[in-house]
């Protein structure tokens, strides 16, 4: 602590610690709309957060050291890097002192940390499935309970505690359908990505039907309404079609590949959760992009023909796969000639969406992938 330093260094340090968390809040509000559109999402719980929890100078206080050893000693800077670094410290003892002893309730407060219901209650069943596997196999191979199975109960128990649930309630009784809006959504999102690294949709489809998920997710204390979205967005798109240079064709092929990985996803999310209790709202809103894809089908065949062909492309080329990868692990097949059938399964690939356009036949999505004889390369 200098000399130098007074009253007014003081006040001066708790104005910059105030302007520093204005300019913060400031930035964070700037960028809110476009941090809602990235990662997991972004609303203004997580907002307040990352604005009281932001670690505020350390640039700073490193700047503020080289000032303050570069000027000693009868510097005619001695006095400014004295006070540089008093200010810069002082932020970041006030930083480390009031925003991260905050930090942790209020997170907690925000119940940021809190896993929802319904993801907690799918593990509870997923535990109870396995500790019911073990008794079974237990009893199967002694014929009598044992220590393994009284573990197994306990572990049941104390599972169902954490949930907060007793030891003869069901998951069943206990509903969180905010958690299961979630749950799906969670599941979209992961088939979203599969069929566009799989190429089965554009990156632009595939940003579109990410960007309605993730405000979904802000939204799920009430009925999902996302093809009231996506079905606006679509009949935009088709309006386009018309258009000269190829723009046409894009957004008709893009409308195509929205509505088919909407309804894709639906269905997968009815393969995926079973037993949830927002299967009525998912099977209403697959409902509507099924529609649509009707409509498609009436007005643009071609469009839906390519996409279904590049569907079924697709799962004859995992089944294909499959099969080599099987005969690989069984020693059928060496890793040379594996690697040859699989560059020709790749080649089929590519070459089969064209071949089903050029024949103009509409390609059956439920129909079976064509089997292959893997031993003989055919």
């Amino acid at each position: 602590w200098s000399s130098d330093i007074g009253g007014s260094d003081v006040l001066d340090l708790l104005y910059i610690y105030i302007i520093s968390l204005a300019a913060r809040a400031f930035t964070i509000l700037f960028f809110f709309p476009v941090l809602r559109c990235m990662g997991l999402g972004f609303d203004w719980r997580d907002a307040v957060l990352t604005w009281v929890a932001g670690l505020r100078g350390v640039v700073g206080l490193s700047m503020a050291m080289i000032v303050h050893f570069s000027a000693r000693d009868g510097h005619e800077l001695e006095k400014t890097g004295q006070r540089f670094m008093f200010h810069m410290g002082g932020v970041y003892f006030l930083t480390a002192v009031i925003n991260a002893t905050v930090s942790t309730p209020l997170c907690h407060y925000l119940k940021l940390d809190v896993k929802p219901r319904a993801r907690i209650l799918a593990m509870v069943n997923v535990n109870d499935a396995c500790c019911q596997h073990v008794i079974s196999l237990v009893q199967n191979s002694d014929g009598r309970e044992s220590a393994i199975v009284d573990k197994a109960k306990e572990i049941s128990m104390i599972c169902h505690r954490t949930a907060g649930l007793g030891e003869s309630d069901s998951t069943d009784s206990v509903v969180d359908l905010d958690g299961e809006r979630r749950r799906m959504l969670d599941v979209c999102t992961l088939r979203y990505r599969g069929y566009f690294e799989a190429g089965q949709i554009s990156m632009s489809a595939c940003l579109a039907l990410d960007h309605v998920t993730k405000n979904a997710m802000f939204r799920c204390g009430t009925e999902m309404q996302r093809w009231s979205v996506l079905g606006r967005l679509c009949a935009k798109l088709l309006s386009f079609s018309e258009l000269p240079l190829g723009i046409g064709a894009f957004v008709l092929n893009l409308s195509t590949e929205i509505a088919w990985g909407f309804v894709e996803a639906q269905r997968s999310v009815r393969e995926t959760l079973p037993s949830s209790p927002i299967l009525g709202e998912v099977e209403k809103e697959e409902v509507g992009g099924s529609a649509f894809m009707e409509l498609l089908s009436a007005e643009h065949p071609k469009a839906v023909q390519q996409m279904r062909a590049r569907h079924l492309a697709f799962t004859a080329r995992n089944a294909v796969l499959g099969k080599i990868h099987e005969a690989l692990a069984d020693g059928t097949l060496h890793s040379d000639e594996a690697k040859a059938l699989e560059e020709m399964a790749e080649k089929f690939t590519q070459s089969f969406d064209g071949r089903m356009l050029e024949s103009g036949s509409e390609p059956p999505v439920t129909q079976a992938a064509p089997q292959t004889n893997v031993e003989s390369g055919v």
